[in-house]
């Protein structure tokens, strides 16, 4: 699993290319399951190994005090994030009755927590200066199945966001530079940036808070064929459910300065998960085939989508230039 992730700063870090302050945990990823086969003449029944478990991420803390400076384009001041590890895939499986194995489960992320009290300023174009995100893990696929009568795997489940918190007292300037800083005021009194209202492509969030839940995977293919007198019959795997996103909390008592065009002082957002596609089925037999509906397969239900979390703002001061 990842481990628990802490960072504070009180200097002065500047980092034209780079990003001054990345904090990061993530879990890891689920083995796949191995493949398994049977005799096609026996009565054997082919099993394939299931997906292993993704592993947790832990908590992410960053507090900055000090300054953060960076040019990087698309860079941030301060990233934070953690991520669970994905389900591993279903080995495929093979025999006269094929039994897909079902993908590995996500794990979820961890809290995210930020706090500033500093300065940061990211002055490339569609930069942010705080991203702050937890992420579950997407859910694996089922296994794919092939036999006389076959069930594909079912989909592992997504991982849920977990809860993150930003909160803000500083000051922080996005997408362009401060040219006059009021010492007094605690306020940038001028600015600049390279891109104009008509070629921006805007994204220069001063904070970007999210919690995402993982999507669930995909089901397993059932895949069938008799060439004989016995029927043919194929099921696909069930998609698994997606993660719910957690909560998300941003309080800003400071100054947020978007001075590129086109872009936004703060988004927080709370996404859940999508469902996982059910795995399709072919069933073909040159004799005939028992079916539903004539066709002697069925593909298998998606999986659920999952709600996000609530989210809250307290916003003191935003101001975006154009």
């Amino acid at each position: 699993m990842g481990g628990d992730v802490s960072v504070a700063n009180y200097g002065y870090i500047n980092t034209p290319l780079a990003i001054p302050i990345f904090a990061q945990s993530i879990g890891g990823n689920g083995g796949d399951g191995g493949s398994g086969h049977s005799s096609w003449a026996g009565l054997d029944n082919g099993k394939g190994g299931k997906g292993g478990y993704g592993s947790a991420a832990g908590k992410v803390t960053v507090n900055n005090e000090g300054n953060l400076t960076s040019a990087l384009q698309g860079g941030f001041g301060i990233f934070a994030q953690s991520v669970g590890g994905g389900g591993g895939a279903a080995g495929a499986t093979a025999g006269l009755t094929a039994l897909g194995a079902s993908g590995g489960d996500a794990a979820p992320g961890d809290v995210t927590t930020v706090t500033n009290s500093g300065y940061i300023e990211v002055s490339g174009a569609s930069s942010i200066g705080i991203y702050a995100q937890s992420v579950g893990g997407g859910g694996g696929t089922g296994g794919l199945a092939v036999g006389e009568v076959s069930v594909g795997g079912s989909g592992g489940s997504g991982g849920s966001g977990a809860n993150v918190y930003v909160s803000n007292s500083g000051h922080i300037y996005t997408g362009g530079s401060c040219t006059s800083y009021d010492e007094t005021n605690g306020e940038c009194t001028a600015a600049s940036s390279q891109a104009s209202t008509f070629d921006s492509n805007g994204g220069a969030f001063g904070i970007m808070a999210q919690s995402v839940g993982g999507g669930g995977g995909l089901g397993g293919m059932g895949l069938s064929a008799s060439f004989g007198t016995g029927p043919s019959l194929a099921f696909g795997g069930s998609g698994g459910d997606g993660g719910a996103g957690g909560d998300v909390s941003v309080i800003n008592t400071g100054t947020l300065w978007t001075i590129e065009p086109n872009s936004a002082g703060l988004l927080a957002q709370s996404v859940g998960g999508g469902g996982g596609s059910g795995g399709g089925a072919v069933a073909v037999s040159v004799s005939f085939g028992a079916a539903f509906g004539g066709s002697g397969a069925e593909g298998g239900d998606g999986g659920s989508g999952s709600q996000g979390g609530v989210v809250g703002v307290n916003c003191g001061s935003t101001e975006s230039i154009s």
